[in-house]
């Protein structure tokens, strides 16, 4: 039963203020609006607080005791004429300030852009003359690859002179030992059983049976019909100058001589290594005589500058013999 008498309780003081509250609102006193001018009593005018008579005097402008002493100092003070400036003159002064302004900014714009003429002139010379010795450099850069590029053409045609003067010296070799072999081969043909005739061998007919490249004591002369050597290259992008030696066939072996060449740019044989792979053949003379014909190849030269200084190759001699 407690709760229940509280919620009572509460309810009834919340009807009770809120009546209180409607009383005031309707009930209230209210200012009026707009409100009324407000109402006081007129005093006569007047300057001091005694005076008699009926007669209102004549109104006179107030001035304060204050602002009159001080209108009465200022007019005492006397300005002189020297210091006080006509307007006519200030503005004149004014303007001629102005003027003075204006003038130096002028002299000073005529001044930096004189001073931007002059450094603009400084830095056109510098680089005029470091254009010139770019220039400069150039022509001795040229003239120096002029120089060069003579001197390789001189060195080309030198060793060119002394390449055929080696070749000329070595076929006038080749001819003096072909000479005394044949001589050789006569002398010793001429003592056998054909009386002197200049004639020896084993078959029919006149001559001396055998090879040039052979030994006069040897009692073999089946190599009558051998073709000596065959011979191919190989060299990538190079060509040979005029024909390849032949080397010299120095016995009755047979087979083939496989020869690994260093080649330099001016085409020269530089190194002759023989008996490499492919060969069919590692008889001692057979490798020494592919070598020594080797070394006397000449092969183009190469002009690129960018081209290896050295290029490898092979060289192949084929000794066979076709029968006979």
């Amino acid at each position: 039963m407690k709760p229940f008498k509280n919620i009572r309780g509460l309810i009834g003081t919340i009807l009770f203020h809120g009546i209180l509250l409607l009383i005031l609102i309707f009930f209230s006193f209210h200012a009026p609006f707009p409100p009324p001018p407000e109402q006081g009593i007129e005093i006569n005018f007047g300057t001091n607080e005694v005076g008699s008579g009926l007669m209102e005097p004549q109104r006179q402008q107030y001035t304060p005791p204050v602002q009159e002493e001080i209108q009465q100092e200022e007019a005492q003070i006397a300005i002189p004429e020297d210091v006080v400036m006509v307007p006519d003159e200030a503005e004149k002064e004014a303007q001629d300030m102005l003027t003075q302004e204006l003038e130096d900014a002028a002299k000073i714009a005529v001044q930096k852009a004189k001073d931007d003429d002059a450094e603009r002139k400084r830095l056109k010379e510098i680089e005029d003359k470091r254009l010139e010795e770019i220039e400069k450099q150039r022509l001795e850069r040229l003239e120096k690859e002029r120089i060069e590029e003579e001197r390789q053409k001189q060195l080309e045609l030198e060793q060119i002179r002394k390449a055929e003067e080696e070749k000329k010296r070595q076929e006038e070799q080749q001819r003096q030992r072909n000479d005394i072999n044949q001589r050789m081969q006569r002398s010793f043909g001429g003592q056998g059983d054909s009386g002197g005739d200049e004639s020896e061998g084993v078959r029919e007919g006149a001559g001396n049976q055998g090879v040039k490249t052979g030994n006069v004591n040897s009692q073999d002369r089946s190599m009558i019909n051998s073709s000596g050597t065959g011979i191919s290259y190989s060299l990538e992008g190079r060509s040979v100058i005029g024909p390849l030696k032949r080397p010299s066939y120095p016995g009755q072996a047979t087979g083939s001589v496989v020869v690994q060449i260093t080649v330099n740019k001016d085409g020269r044989v530089v190194s002759a290594i023989p008996g490499v792979r492919g060969s069919t053949t590692m008889d001692s003379k057979l490798l020494n005589e592919a070598k020594k014909a080797a070394m006397t190849a000449r092969f183009n030269k190469i002009s690129n500058p960018n081209s290896a200084i050295s290029q490898k190759g092979t060289i192949t001699y084929v000794f066979k013999i076709t029968g006979g």
